[in-house]
């Protein structure tokens, strides 16, 4: 059992004719979209080596700033450093980046060129943006959100009908649940060249969208792949199989590809840890108990007492924020007292593994 990064020091100097693309390769793809390669890339199909492009971000960025990122940005960063400088990734072009953050929408992907007939398109996941966090839960009540749409029209634009190539869909987290309303909402011929499509750790569907047609139609594609410790991609209703990943890390951080275990070239498999029960029981159950308008009202209360508690990076949550949220929950009289109940379950469930997964952690080092 390996790390990511050991992986890529292993079969980094393989070209895919040597070591096929497989799984992890998908999964370090799907994160390259995390990076701001605004003033690098343009949308305008011009094409940029990966390994000039992270060379050339990394020359543009204060490694002071970078350091303040939230954990799912830090990774990227670290992982990309090792894939810039292998044979297998280093000469990949990337192009058609766009990125776009405001009150309502987060949203970003690029396109990335494994060879003349393959074409990988990069959904980026949820980043710092407090506004990328609130989108994955608003999914349990809106369809589609604006990130949704926005897929859905990068997609048709990037997917090219009259060109000889295949493509894959992918992304992390949020990104994960946007590759896969993507492209169900292609038009026919443009879906027909989608190879295959990917989410790790991403959120699922409602029960509308699950049910649909359109899910119906690509769900042969879809890969699903999650840590043990899955928080995000517990959320609503994923059918596809369950590629459950054993993480390195026993907190809600293993939601970062960077912690996951691998076996010579696949992830290693584990089971879902007692908190990812807990939370895809709870919100489940919750989900189907109550009506739009309330989890609507819910998730508002929720999301203002991250903003009370000065809390931005959810991948960063420790055992003293749900602590400080329970708290401020219960002493505060705006919300309404089905949220306050909500929060504090959901914290206690929390903080309950912590315990346990430390005591676990203690005991196994010693």
């Amino acid at each position: 059992m390996a790390s990511i990064i050991d992986y890529i020091k292993k079969y980094g100097n393989k070209s895919f004719e040597e070591e096929p693309l497989n799984e992890v390769d998908n999964a370090l793809f799907s994160f390259l979209s995390y990076f701001n390669f605004d003033g690098i890339i343009d949308n305008s199909g011009r094409k940029v080596l990966l390994s000039d492009a992270i060379y050339q971000f990394f020359e543009l960025h204060d490694p002071k700033v970078l350091r303040t990122h939230g954990i799912g940005l830090k990774d990227s960063y670290r992982l990309a450093k090792v894939l810039m400088e292998k044979k297998r990734y280093k000469d990949l072009p990337l192009y058609n980046y766009v990125y776009k953050t405001d009150e309502e929408v987060q949203f970003s992907s690029i396109c990335i060129d494994l060879n003349d007939k393959l074409t990988y398109i990069s959904i980026e996941g949820t980043d710092d943006e407090v506004v990328a966090w609130k989108e994955d839960f608003e999914m349990a009540y809106m369809f589609p959100v604006p990130a949704q749409k926005m897929c859905i029209d990068y997609l048709k634009n990037n997917v090219k009908f009259l060109s000889n190539k295949k493509y894959i869909i992918g992304g992390h987290s949020k990104g994960g649940n946007l590759a896969l309303v993507g492209t169900m909402y292609l038009p026919f011929f443009k879906r027909m060249k989608v190879k295959s499509i990917w989410s790790f750790d991403g959120p699922g569907l409602n029960d509308e969208q699950i049910n649909s047609k359109e899910y119906n139609r690509v769900k042969d594609k879809y890969h699903f792949y999650l840590p043990n410790y899955s928080i995000v991609g517990m959320m609503l209703n994923n059918r596809a199989e369950m590629n459950v990943v054993k993480a390195s890390n026993v907190t809600i951080k293993s939601h970062s590809i960077y912690y996951w275990m691998t076996t010579d070239n696949k992830f290693t498999r584990g089971k879902l840890s007692p908190l990812s029960k807990a939370f895809d029981k709870m919100i489940t159950k919750w989900i189907k108990a109550n009506n739009k308008e309330t989890i609507k009202a819910f998730i508002e209360d929720l999301f203002d007492i991250f903003d009370r508690c000065n809390i931005h990076d959810l991948c960063g949550l420790n055992a003293r924020d749900i602590k400080q949220i329970t708290t401020v929950a219960r002493e505060t009289k705006n919300i309404s007292p089905e949220s306050k109940e909500r929060i504090k379950e959901f914290g206690k469930i929390v903080i309950d593994t912590f315990k346990e997964d430390a005591f676990a952690l203690f005991k196994s080092k010693e």
